[in-house]
């Protein structure tokens, strides 16, 4: 039994990380970005919304956008 609960504790500590550097990743690109909201979806994914929740697609975004995107993913989830 302390087996089963040494692991599960080990794959939660896992997603516990995972969480954080995700909310990381949001907090970061969503204090950058003007009149948009990122956020992730169970079912969609990450999503972009402007201000009054019209979604958008991610090749909406400004390339400037989309590369702060990208390097603010790369360095929240690559490099944990």
């Amino acid at each position: 039994m302390s087996l089963y609960v040494q692991d599960t504790d080990e794959k939660l500590n896992e997603l516990t990380d995972l969480a954080r550097c995700t909310r990381l990743l949001l907090d970061n690109v969503n204090h950058k970005f003007l009149h948009k909201q990122v956020r992730i979806d169970r079912k969609a994914g990450l999503i972009v919304e402007r201000d009054g929740g019209t979604r958008l697609g991610l090749e909406a975004l400004s390339s400037g956008e989309q590369h702060e995107l990208v390097l603010h993913y790369d360095l929240a989830l690559h490099h944990r």
